[in-house]
């Protein structure tokens, strides 16, 4: 039933052999009723495999009607002994591999794998095998492994995790020993995550100054490596393709524009001149509409017709 803290009393922490370790009256702070549970939070550092127990004197707790408890008033009543095993300490940071790093650089966390494999660094001073490593998308588990002695003399060990949705990762990590007992967390490492290819560029555009024939806009040229432009989304590698044969590279600007001149001279000939993009992922995505292009090498400036 329902219990509350009465108008006086002092609870009492003693070690197994009397000691007295912390006190409480009812108004302490440290004291804390929930439902028909009663929290006790010392101040006071328990000692690690120690038996402890608790006194409460009549009076001290009562039921909501008002009637009071009798208490607890023998070393066995409430009697506990505290783990001999220290709180593991915290993994001390959380890595992408870089196999799982597909983005520009493979230290950028970024990447198209949604199942990535992350190395965790630990601190090996109170690790034991059989300790378990658990590993959060922002509070919520997506892996766990359990250690080996290879591990802690290795310092770090790796776990791949469960399906992450696209977008940006809080990832922690914490070890729970064998009591259960989790330590605090590791520094998070935000990781971002794409698994969606981009769309195909716009169809190129051979640029004004590049097109030699009898217009600026007929795709006929008289330049052996021609510009081109054209639009994608702003950060994507776009690859320029004669005939399907790259010709090219260029970065799409802020404002969603590439240029491209071709890298090597192209044949005399009607050539179909594709695009495209690759986000910073490394994912790929199709090729955009053919522009047909003349390259006449032997046109003298906007003569053809």
């Amino acid at each position: 039933e329902a219990i509350a803290l009465g108008s006086t009393g002092v609870i009492e922490l003693r070690k197994a052999d009397g000691t007295l370790i912390e006190s409480f009256s009812v108004t302490s702070n440290l004291l804390t009723v929930s439902g028909n549970k009663l929290t006790i939070d010392p101040t006071a550092s328990l000692a690690l495999g120690t038996g402890y127990y608790v006194t409460i004197p009549s009076g001290t707790l009562k039921d909501t009607a008002g009637n009071s408890y009798a208490g607890l008033t023998t070393s066995s009543d409430w009697a506990f002994t505290t783990s001999a095993l220290p709180i593991p300490p915290a993994p001390s940071g959380v890595d992408l591999q870089a196999a799982s790093d597909t983005g520009a650089s493979n230290t950028d966390n970024i990447t198209s794998d949604n199942t990535p494999t992350l190395d965790i660094a630990l601190n090996p001073e109170g690790l034991n095998p059989g300790d378990i490593v658990r590993l959060y998308d922002n509070g919520v588990e997506v892996g766990s492994v359990t250690l080996t002695a290879a591990d802690i003399a290795a310092g770090k060990v790796a776990i791949t995790t469960s399906t992450l949705a696209d977008g940006t990762h809080a990832l922690t990590a914490k070890i729970q020993d064998a009591n259960g007992t989790l330590s605090s967390a590791s520094a998070p490492l935000s990781v971002t995550i794409n698994t969606v290819a981009p769309a195909a560029p716009g169809t190129p555009d051979l640029t004004t100054a590049s097109d030699t024939g009898s217009s600026s806009t007929d795709n006929y040229t008289s330049i052996k490596t021609p510009t081109f432009t054209g639009t994608g989304s702003p950060g994507d590698t776009i690859s320029l393709f004669v005939d399907g044969v790259l010709a090219g590279t260029g970065v799409v600007d802020a404002n969603g524009n590439y240029t491209i001149t071709a890298s090597s001279p192209i044949a005399d000939g009607i050539h179909a001149i594709t695009t495209q993009a690759t986000n910073v992922v490394g994912l790929t995505g199709p090729l955009s509409s053919p522009l047909s292009v003349t390259v006449d090498s032997t046109q003298i400036g906007r003569a053809h017709v």
